[in-house]
């Protein structure tokens, strides 16, 4: 009777712990859904879509950016991460500003 009792208790904590996770990544994915406050539309940095060797035009940047209706100039949000393997900052957070002359490569949304 003893196990019975224990085994009725570990699948009742089984049971909030699955329930638990299922409540926070719920409100994990209901706060990331939300769109940003009114406040962040004046943290967007603007840049010229013409620039080169900078982070925030290469093709490999992976930060959050959005072409202008005109094609020329982006509007850039915070940092991104750089996936060019042949960079020295390969897998490393990077600024919008940022580059490496060598390695850069256009964005390939950038119109030509």
């Amino acid at each position: 009777m003893e196990s019975l009792k224990t085994s009725k208790v570990a699948t009742d904590r089984r049971k909030f712990i699955f329930r638990s996770s299922q409540a926070v990544i719920g409100a994990a994915l209901v706060s990331s859904a939300l769109p940003s406050s009114a406040g962040d539309a004046d943290s967007y940095l603007a840049l010229d879509s013409s620039a080169k060797q900078l982070c925030g035009t290469c093709q490999h940047w992976g930060g959050r950016r959005r072409i202008s209706a005109d094609g020329k100039s982006l509007e850039i949000d915070g940092l991104g991460w750089c996936n060019n393997p042949k960079s020295p900052n390969y897998r490393k957070t990077t600024g919008p500003k940022g580059g490496m002359k060598l390695v850069w490569e256009k964005w390939s949304e950038i119109p030509a």
